[in-house]
């Protein structure tokens, strides 16, 4: 009979990191309630969740206008907990965001595959021991292929969003795939960003249990360096072109006896002038959450994709000379 807990924050210090970083930073919920504002001069996306087809139109619509959008795409996560015998039992969770079908029409995909990259980065996660009868917390650092770290090296040294990046902690991130035709059917242009490492595998998306073999480079079949980033500018297209505009889900009346009025007419938006515009997007949400936010230079790459995006490339120039 108690009321539920609130959702979990997962990006608080994100807008407080945008002002530090002197922008007016506007959480919304992409609701018809808390839509993108029309005076918005970027988007930040960060897709760990499922969104319903109103809210991908309504991003669609935010590109189409020109207006840049930052977005995160998880296409799965992994959960730790202690193993009886030590070490770590790992589990895989898919995550579907509902806007895999708009990406694949503009010719991007993020992958779903497990993939592990010898290049890693070491966390510290909570365990419970017992000395001499007395029960302890400690935290132990756990290294595997799927915490990758990706270094200034493998940054595209030509592009000022990312070339003085020192290293990044791309947590269970998987690569993008760009697929060249559909991208120039749209006449868009794609720029990779960010690369893995040389020494990748991939491995068929499962859910469950993952194994010391898969996490084993042992035996695989080892891939070249992939995307993890990439830069798509151009005018964007309607994907929901010959299709009816969906409404926004129906909300519950607080009294059953009562009509809520924004469930019988919803207002149809404006038609969109198209325009040119940037999508930034890299194949890892979790790489901003809070708990992560602080890692390696996480949060000087978002604050750079704002610069590049919709600031002020001087401004760019200035940040990256930042030391850490």
């Amino acid at each position: 009979g108690t009321q539920p807990p609130e959702p979990t924050e997962h990006f608080a210090q994100r807008s407080e990191l945008l002002r530090q970083g002197h922008y007016e930073a506007v959480p919304i919920e992409l609701t018809e309630a808390s839509p993108v504002p029309e005076d918005a001069d970027a988007l930040i996306v960060m897709a760990i969740g499922k969104l319903n087809e109103r809210q991908v139109y309504e991003i669609n619509r935010t590109l189409r206008k020109g207006v840049p959008v930052i977005m995160g795409l998880q296409a799965h996560e992994y959960g730790y907990s202690p193993a009886q015998n030590g070490g770590w039992s790992i589990t895989g969770q898919s995550v579907e965001t509902g806007l895999e079908p708009m990406l694949a029409e503009l010719g991007l995909t993020v992958t779903e595959d497990h993939f592990m990259d010898t290049a890693s980065e070491v966390i510290d996660l909570p365990r419970e021991v017992n000395l001499g009868g007395l029960r302890m917390q400690t935290r132990e650092p756990v290294r595997l292929p799927i915490q990758i770290r990706v270094t200034e090296t493998q940054m595209n040294k030509e592009s000022p969003l990312v070339n003085r990046i020192g290293a990044v902690f791309y947590l269970w991130g998987t690569p993008i795939l760009s697929d060249g035709d559909v991208l120039a059917s749209h006449d868009l242009q794609a720029t990779d960003l960010m690369f893995s490492s040389d020494d990748v595998w991939t491995l068929p998306w499962t859910e469950g249990p993952v194994t010391s073999e898969m996490l084993d480079p042992g035996g695989k079949n080892k891939l070249p360096a992939q995307p993890q980033a990439v830069l798509v500018q151009g005018t964007i297209p309607d994907t929901f072109e010959d299709k009816a505009v969906p409404a926004w889900p129906v909300t519950e009346s607080a009294d059953p006896g009562l009509e809520d009025p924004l469930n019988q007419i919803q207002a149809q938006p404006e038609p969109v002038t198209p325009a040119p515009g940037s999508l930034f997007l890299v194949g890892s949400a979790k790489m901003f959450d809070d708990n992560i936010l602080a890692a390696g230079q996480n949060a000087l790459l978002l604050l750079n994709a704002v610069d590049f995006l919709a600031g002020s490339q001087d401004l760019l120039d200035i940040r990256s000379k930042t030391l850490t």
